[in-house]
């Protein structure tokens, strides 16, 4: 085996990105100590202790601790030994999507964030404390830029115009078409801008570029003869609607429309040059609909992925930043 140090690390390093719980939740559980009393106390937690503190008092406990209890004590005497609730996080779950993130299996089980905190209540001498789950507020950012690339046919690019080029290409060429394998249709690259009004509603602008072909070989030969190709340009008004926004993940829809501008023309090796040029360009509305959009990630940075149809693909993934 050769370098097997550096598949090793290969190996760690995609456990390590595909671990989904401890990318999207952390390692850490923040939580509150509440209680109805105005005496100061000495908390211990296994990673610290905080010594003549009021409650609330807010805590961070690591997620692989979380079976370890905070202990209270008042004056050197214990009152309370309080261990969390836990639970089997869902982004643990969602490791079993695909091959490659079944990878994460074990890093979110040795990290600890495979496990959810719950709420737990315990009555002591100086009356009831709970220790709750503290829920931060999702950060609110007016600003969000984001860059994508999507897979699939879309609806609104090929026409007649391709396949009558194509018709012309069989007339004035020795060409045929040539059979493609595994092919999912036009890519496309896209820069969004958005400018969130509130939480829930949010306009902006995209801009995206697209690229399909169609191979076409020379009879009796073995080298290709050329592609018919298509490129577009697009720029579309967009709006873009958040159904739930947490502090981790969250759901939405978008739609755009705009204007394209297409060029179909077939790009043919210069050795078999035997063919008039053939070449169409076209100003053409453009559109895209996400029936839904899913994002993963904290603060800043958010990953994404969609489901629609349009000048995006049927697919499109990317990653957001918001300011």
């Amino acid at each position: 085996m050769k370098n097997p140090y550096g598949k090793a690390g290969y190996l760690l390093a995609m456990m390590c990105l595909t671990s989904c719980a401890t990318v999207f939740t952390g390692t850490k559980a923040h939580m509150v100590l509440e209680g109805e009393l105005e005496d100061t106390l000495t908390i211990q937690t296994p990673q610290q202790t905080l010594n003549q503190v009021t409650l609330p008092q807010q805590l961070d406990l690591r997620k692989k601790q979380l079976r370890s209890p905070v202990v209270v004590s008042k004056n050197g005497e214990e009152v309370a030994r309080i261990v969390p609730h836990r639970k089997i996080s869902p982004f643990f779950w969602s490791n079993l999507i695909s091959m490659p993130t079944v990878l994460g299996l074990p890093i979110d089980g040795l990290t600890g964030s495979m496990w959810k905190p719950g709420d737990t209540e315990v009555n002591t001498p100086l009356g009831p404390m709970r220790l709750r789950v503290l829920k931060p507020q999702s950060q609110f950012y007016r600003h969000e830029i984001s860059a994508s690339v999507g897979l699939g046919f879309q609806l609104n690019v090929r026409d007649g115009v391709y396949d009558d080029l194509s018709a012309q290409i069989y007339k004035k060429t020795s060409y045929i078409d040539d059979r493609l394998c595994n092919y999912w249709g036009p890519a496309t690259l896209g820069l969004r801008y958005y400018y969130h009004l509130n939480p829930s509603w949010a306009i902006g602008l995209q801009y995206g570029w697209l690229a399909d072909y169609r191979p076409f070989i020379r009879l009796n030969k073995d080298e290709s003869g050329g592609d018919l190709r298509l490129h577009s340009h697009f720029l579309m008004p967009s709006v873009k609607w958040n159904w739930y926004r947490g502090e981790s993940w969250g759901l939405y829809s978008r739609g755009s429309f705009g204007i394209q501008f297409r060029r179909i023309f077939f790009d043919a090796s210069h050795k078999y040059a035997d063919y008039q040029k053939l070449e169409k360009k076209k100003w053409l509305p453009a559109f895209h609909f996400s029936i839904v959009g899913a994002e993963f990630g904290k603060r800043h940075f958010r990953f994404f992925t969609e489901m629609g149809f349009g000048m995006n693909g049927i697919v499109n993934s990317g990653i957001s930043y918001g300011f």
